[in-house]
This record gives C-alpha cells, sequence and structure tokens, in this order.
C-alpha cells in the first residue's frame, strides 16, 4: 500500500495477455493496478506494452485518466474512459476534418468539460470521461455568463434537453 514494488511485472505475461486481447479484436483496453497512484511505472510498463503490441487499440491507464487512492473510482472512471475513447476521437476527428474541409484547419478545437472548463481536442482523445457531463455543465456555465450580464445573484438554472434536466444554484 506504500508503493513498494513486491513483485516486479511480467513483461512476458503481459505479452500473452495481449496476444489474447489481439484475437478477440479488441479495440480499447482500461488498465488499473491497486496501487498505481502511488506507483504508476508498472501501469505505465503494460500500457507500453500494449500500445506497441495492439496499435489499433486505444489504451487507457488509472494512473494517468484518475490518480487518486480509492480503487473502485479510479477503475470505474478508467473502464468508462476506455469505453467511451475511440468513439469520442473518431467523432473529433470528423470533426476536425470538417473543419478542415471549408477552410478552418487553423481554429483550434476545444471541448468543454464536465467541470465547465476547456479542453484541447487532443486531450479529449485521451481523456473523453472528463467531457461526459459537458452539456449540463455547459448549461450552468451559460447561466451564470447571462446572470452576470443582467445583474442577477443567487439564481436558479435549470437546462433542459432531449433525454434530461437538470437544475443547478447558482451563489
Amino acid at each position: 500500500a506504500d508503493g513498494t514494488v513486491l513483485e516486479p511485472l511480467d513483461d512476458a505475461e503481459v505479452l500473452e495477455l495481449a496476444g489474447l486481447l489481439r484475437k478477440l479484436e479488441i479495440d480499447s483496453v482500461a488498465v488499473c493496478f491497486l496501487h498505481s497512484y502511488l506507483y504508476p511505472e508498472h501501469e505505465q510498463r503494460v500500457g507500453a506494452i500494449l500500445a506497441e503490441a495492439l496499435p489499433g487499440a486505444t489504451v487507457s491507464l488509472s494512473s494517468e485518466i484518475l490518480r487518486e487512492q480509492r480503487e473502485y473510482e479510479r477503475s470505474a472512471t478508467t473502464v468508462v474512459n476506455a469505453y467511451v475513447r475511440p468513439l469520442l476521437a473518431s467523432y473529433l476527428d470528423r470533426i476536425r476534418a470538417g473543419l478542415d474541409e471549408i477552410g478552418l484547419d487553423r481554429a483550434p478545437l476545444q471541448i468543454m468539460q464536465s467541470s465547465g472548463g476547456v479542453m484541447t481536442s487532443d486531450d479529449a482523445k485521451l481523456r473523453p470521461v472528463f467531457a461526459l457531463e459537458s452539456g449540463p455543465a455547459a448549461g450552468v456555465v451559460a447561466a451564470l455568463g447571462m446572470a452576470q450580464r443582467l445583474g442577477l445573484q443567487n439564481l436558479i438554472a435549470f437546462d433542459m434537453g432531449g433525454t434530461t434536466a437538470k437544475a443547478s444554484l447558482i451563489e
């Protein structure tokens, strides 16, 4: 639990696993080691081996996605990231190609995060899990901007879309 390595990583075992994943035609992998928040080197080594052995697949490492102590939250977030990653990467590539096609090749493509901030499209391709609740976050950010322009304080924002509705308290 203190990050001390008790058993070295077995590269041959990881390569054997990579062979199985290749046979199964896996296109995205999540890797989560119990204490990688303290000692990420084994996860990083597994990630490097898998990336080389599975060139068409994406590899999400828990130590790069959510480096925190609790393995349940870290592994669940990493699995969601691995699930969404190929889909969002393809989507962002199509958006970029469309922008390039109409002459906006120099325009930066930024993606809203669940926190209300933005990230580059390259970062969103690596960590799409941080964009999953970006729609509701954008609604809150827009409501805050409008409230500031109108000189309003302490309000409730309501954002309703096709599948969800969110209420937010802005103080």
